[in-house]
């Protein structure tokens, strides 16, 4: 059996502050005009990506489907195209509504995918720079974790040096140090005992 990959996304972005074109249609139709325009999103990029046909009985469906009027959802709808939230052009032409910012943010979701089916009609902005850009981004990504690899590697071994052990100089110069300063002690330690035996011997003298 062939399986096909899904158009739609799981995820798409909101903007956290709404532009005057989506106020303009809440002032109009209240929370009902958000309502029906975040639906109609959902509808886009969940199950055909980037558009979605809003013909007669597409419409009548959608209306249906959300529980409001269909007179009331196409009031909204074209109130939507009206203030450019949709593209007029290809709502009037095709009856689908989609719109360049759906469409960019859309296939910079999909970049990553393996293969990607658009239609030219429905296009209303360049995909191949997008998909171009994404690659670019991402090579660019792997050549800078190659070289804070390469960086961590090179910084782990860097100026490493072997400690040297208790009886080992940490340098060969140091033999020449250690052998005067291992003859001092030695001369030292010889003067002493050679006084220690000259008053153990006045000692004895002295008792005898």
């Amino acid at each position: 059996m062939t399986r096909f990959s899904k158009a739609g996304v799981d995820y798409f972005p909101v903007d956290v502050a709404f532009d005057d074109n989506l106020e303009l249609l809440i002032a109009e139709f209240g929370a009902d005009g958000l309502y029906v325009f975040i639906r109609l999103l959902q509808r886009i990029y969940g199950l055909y990506g980037y558009y979605c046909p809003f013909g007669d009985d597409a419409r009548l469906l959608f209306a249906g489907h959300i529980g409001l009027p269909e007179k009331r959802v196409g009031d909204i709808a074209a109130c939507a195209v009206r203030r450019g939230l949709f593209d007029p052009g290809c709502y009037e032409k095709y009856h689908i509504l989609t719109s360049a910012g759906i469409q960019r943010r859309y296939f910079e979701i999909v970049r990553r995918r393996k293969a990607v089916e658009t239609n030219g009609d429905y296009l209303l902005i360049d995909v191949d720079k997008i998909l171009k850009n994404a690659d670019k981004t991402e090579q660019s990504k792997a050549e800078q974790s190659k070289a804070k690899q390469s960086t961590v590697k090179r910084s782990r071994g860097w100026g490493r040096r072997r400690t040297p052990g208790p009886a080992e100089p940490a340098d060969p110069k140091d033999y020449k140090q250690r052998a005067e300063m291992i003859d001092a002690l030695a001369e030292a330690d010889t003067n002493r005992l050679m006084a220690m035996a000259e008053k153990l011997e006045q000692q004895e003298a002295c008792h005898g």
